[in-house]
């Protein structure tokens, strides 16, 4: 009698086991309710960004929110985090390539790959309408910076210009349409080789100083002038102490839109092209807002504080590009590699 209690609890016990296994088993899903299959699992994208809210980096990324949101029924969450609130750009991209970061749209940092600094590449593109064709994921400029990310983790999504950079002056230049001829000035240059190199050739003498120095700088007499802000930069910095900016154009600001690989993999490939697309479409756009911004803002250096701003005619911009090209982009090789110099070369037709 007692053995066969004990046989009927032990096959109780075992259809009790076999029902759970069954209830649990491979291909379901649990939705934010608890109830099995309910609905598909949730991604939640952390979003990290450098700029304050009102910037229009901030609504672009807000507009793609909202798109990716209602076209994946929720699916995916986009958290939005500006104005460094999860570090600085440096920091941001360290963990973006770890994925404690899912998402970012940030200043690439160059200590993780020296190839990066291609985005301070001194004329690959003279005006905006060769900039909406140079700084795009589908361009040779997009497709070797997506190369260098996906070699540390990191899917390159597309870009958002913050501006043209020119050069600004508390005194006249001299010589300002011949390269390489002296322009009669000391500038500041942002602490980098390809700067250095950059602005020698140009014709500018010059000293690396830190950008928190820049306005004590040019206030002291230190330096004449300064090459590395866009107008906006120029107006929110150091517009009451320049006589000057002179529109040359040397290269174009651009944060990224990134995010971890493995997130990306992780997505299904409509919600890739999805995401791909939006910041694709926000990338060209952030091209004719910089060109608005930059337009206004000159204006205002203008208007307000009585500044010159001195329009480069494009065939002086062709000229200052064609002796840059072939006499300074060589000096960069053993930063950017010979192969990535190659194919710019040829993207410009060298």
């Amino acid at each position: 009698m007692r053995k066969s209690k004990k046989l009927i609890s032990t096959l109780l016990v075992l259809v009790f086991s076999l029902t759970l296994l069954v209830g649990c088993g491979p291909g379901k899903e649990t939705g934010d309710n608890g109830d099995a299959g309910a609905k598909e699992k949730k991604i939640v994208l952390r979003v990290a960004a450098q700029d304050p809210e009102g910037h229009p980096n901030i609504d672009a990324l807000k507009a793609i929110k909202a798109k990716v949101e209602e076209e994946t029924n929720g699916r995916i969450e986009m958290k939005l985090y500006p104005a460094n609130q999860l570090g600085d750009y440096s920091q941001v991209y360290e963990e973006v390539m770890k994925g404690s970061i899912e998402m970012a749209l940030i200043t690439i940092p160059t200590q993780y790959d020296a190839r990066f600094e291609m985005m301070a590449m001194p004329y690959v593109a003279t005006n905006y309408e060769q900039a909406k064709d140079v700084f795009q994921p589908d361009s040779v400029v997009g497709q070797e910076w997506g190369s260098f990310h996906k070699g540390l983790g990191v899917k390159f999504l597309g870009f958002a210009m913050a501006g043209g950079v020119g050069v600004a002056t508390t005194k006249e230049l001299t010589n300002w349409e011949a390269p390489a001829e002296d322009k009669g000035v000391m500038i500041r240059i942002p602490q980098m080789e390809i700067w250095k190199h950059t602005m020698a050739d140009m014709g500018f003498r010059n000293v690396g100083i830190a950008y928190a120095e820049l306005y004590t700088s040019m206030q002291t007499g230190i330096v004449d002038g300064s090459i590395g802000t866009s107008p906006l930069d120029t107006y929110s910095t150091v517009r009451d102490v320049i006589k000057y900016y002179y529109l040359y154009n040397v290269f174009y600001d651009n944060l990224s839109y990134i995010m971890n690989m493995d997130v990306w993999n992780s997505l299904k490939p409509e919600e890739q092209t999805l995401i791909a697309d939006l910041c694709k479409e926000y990338n060209l756009k952030s091209i004719d807002n910089a060109q608005a911004t930059d337009n206004e803002y000159l204006d205002k250096l203008n208007q307000e504080k009585g500044v010159k701003i001195v329009k480069v005619p494009q065939e002086v911009l062709d000229k200052m590009a064609k002796y840059v090209r072939e006499n300074t982009w060589p000096k960069l090789e053993e930063r950017l590699t010979k192969d990535l110099l190659d194919k710019l070369k040829k993207s410009v037709g060298l």
